[in-house]
């Protein structure tokens, strides 16, 4: 699928994630108070309309509070 990852500070980028094991890295060291994703296309399912994230790592972050919504 396609994400459009997005951060408080500005920073953004258009990266496509393969099934199963993917990531997305950034082009620089980013600091920031929040990540937004935007799944911009996906692919259709064999048996269902929808995408499924079962996790989310965000590597070097420190959270201090938990962030509720998706």
């Amino acid at each position: 699928c396609k994400v459009l990852i997005e951060c408080a500070n500005g920073y953004s980028e258009v990266s496509v994630l393969e099934a199963y094991e993917c990531s997305a890295v950034f082009r620089e060291s980013v600091l920031t108070d929040y990540v937004k994703i935007t799944i911009l296309e996906a692919e259709k399912g064999m048996k269902y309309d929808d995408v499924c994230i079962s996790e989310i790592i965000l590597h070097g972050c420190d959270f201090t509070e938990v962030v509720n919504g998706i």
